[in-house]
């Protein structure tokens, strides 16, 4: 009853909206309001009918999300305050379109309380933060990456729903590396530079506030488009945008110059190979190992120079103490998220003067370091050690389910479960040398973590869900 009177009465509260919007917009002279109103019913209609359009659409429209529009003489970032919303109604809809069905078997379960017990401790530490304002933008932006990963378990169970997600989300790849690559060639990049040597290099970002955040967000997606193309069962169409965006985040990656992020990658594909297919490690490490030699330019091989990795070890050690050193400040709930510049820069130092912490030198100067370049000790500092408990069961609960998805009877699944398994693989090793941000790049992990675990139960074998449960 409650899906029907949504379907009918839906459209028509958000035509007569819309309309509304149109006169206001014409008044006014905003044209850009009047083409959202006038492609905002079929839309709207589109998605009423096919809530995993709306999530395809989020996960396309990601990349975009620090994008700023001028409006009424300011910059505001539209979409970080639309894209949330877009999420809660995708959410709600996919809730109120749900038919019951068979009981989850116990990791996905546990997943979702994990989820929900991280969420849980990052609220409690935002409201005892050092600088509490700080704390806003971050949770907003896990907010979201929550919010898809409940909308993708709600929706996994519709027909084709997964190769739709999919979709958006390779689009969103697409479209990411597309715009890199498109300021490499023109010469636009303003991500910031670095010393490779002597040698000042620029680094891409595309639409992200950071080449770090942009490399975070390509290498999670780099290896779900190589899983889509690898496997005949999904659509052609879907193959072949798969391999479109993944010939274009390569370069991409690879001009970020974060070696976080390109060994990371590398790394965890070898780590989940492990797990899952022992034998085919070693031929599949080798590929990559030759790849990684044919398409690395000279400047990336710069930044692996023993010289160079020693002082930017020295660099990161120092930062490491800091990070110990706020967590001792803060044991239970850290300093609070994104609070950790402010915590560094306040907290007396063990061995030195707080004065004397390492800052990061950038080609325009020296900056304090925004993060504690590792993901754990930045969850230490920042979340206590409740929130490192609560970030190692989360993980502990992701890669159960995904390893259960090998064993799927679709092939589409256990080939989704494949490509995220490498995904979070690569975040956590990544995160031994940086910190991965909980960004666009979590947004789309998160919606992936939610296709595959609904899709893994819905496809495990027969009574596989009852051994589980």
């Amino acid at each position: 009853m409650a899906a029907g009177a949504v379907r009918q009465a839906g459209p028509s509260v958000a035509a007569v909206a819309l309309a509304a919007l149109c006169i206001v917009a014409l008044h006014e002279g905003r044209l850009g309001l009047v083409g959202v109103a006038v492609m905002g019913p079929p839309a709207l209609l589109a998605l009423a009918a096919r809530p995993e359009l709306g999530l395809a659409a989020l996960l396309a429209a990601t990349p975009l999300m620090g994008v700023a529009l001028s409006v009424a003489d300011s910059s505001v970032p539209l979409l970080r305050m639309a894209l949330p919303l877009l999420a809660l109604w995708v959410l709600l809809h996919g809730v109120v379109l749900a038919h019951g069905g068979s009981r989850p078997p116990a990791p996905a379960r546990t997943l979702v309380l994990a989820v929900v017990f991280v969420l849980a401790v990052m609220v409690a530490s935002a409201i005892g933060a050092v600088e509490p304002l700080g704390t806003l933008r971050f949770l907003t932006e896990f907010a979201t990456a929550v919010l898809a990963f409940f909308a993708a378990l709600q929706i996994a169970e519709r027909r084709n729903a997964i190769e739709v997600v999919l979709a958006g989300a390779l689009t969103g790849l697409a479209l990411a590396a597309g715009h890199g690559l498109l300021q490499a060639l023109t010469g636009t990049a303003d991500g910031g530079g670095i010393y490779v040597g002597a040698e000042a290099v620029e680094r891409l970002r595309s639409f992200f506030p950071h080449p770090n955040f942009y490399a975070a967000y390509l290498m999670v997606l780099l290896p779900v488009a190589v899983a889509v193309v690898a496997t005949r069962a999904f659509g052609t169409w879907l193959r072949w945008l798969g391999l479109f965006a993944a010939l274009l985040a390569v370069p991409a990656l690879v001009l970020t110059y974060s070696r976080a992020s390109i060994v990371g990658l590398a790394a965890g594909a070898f780590v989940w190979l492990v797990l899952l297919w022992p034998r085919k490690t070693i031929a599949v490490a080798t590929a990559l190992a030759l790849l990684t030699l044919i398409v690395a330019p000279g400047t990336v091989a710069g930044r692996f120079d023993a010289d160079t990795g020693s002082a930017d070890l020295a660099l990161r050690s120092g930062i490491w103490r800091g990070a110990l050193d706020v967590a001792t400040q803060h044991p239970l709930l850290g300093a609070g998220i994104s609070n950790f510049p402010f915590a560094y820069a306040r907290t007396p130092a063990v061995e030195a003067p707080a004065a004397n912490r390492p800052s990061i030198p950038e080609v325009g100067g020296d900056e304090l370091p925004p993060t504690a370049h590792n993901i754990y000790l930045n969850v230490l500092a920042e979340q206590g050690m409740l929130g490192l408990v609560a970030f190692g069961v989360l993980a502990g609960a992701i890669v159960w389910t995904l390893r259960d998805g090998r064993r799927a009877r679709d092939p589409r699944t256990r080939a989704l479960c494949a490509g995220v398994g490498v995904a979070v693989m690569t975040w956590a090793v990544a995160g031994m040398l940086d910190t991965i941000p909980f960004s666009q790049a979590a947004i789309a992990l998160f919606a992936l973590i939610g296709l595959a675990a609904a899709a893994s139960w819905r496809d495990a074998p027969a009574g596989h869900a009852e051994t589980t449960g």
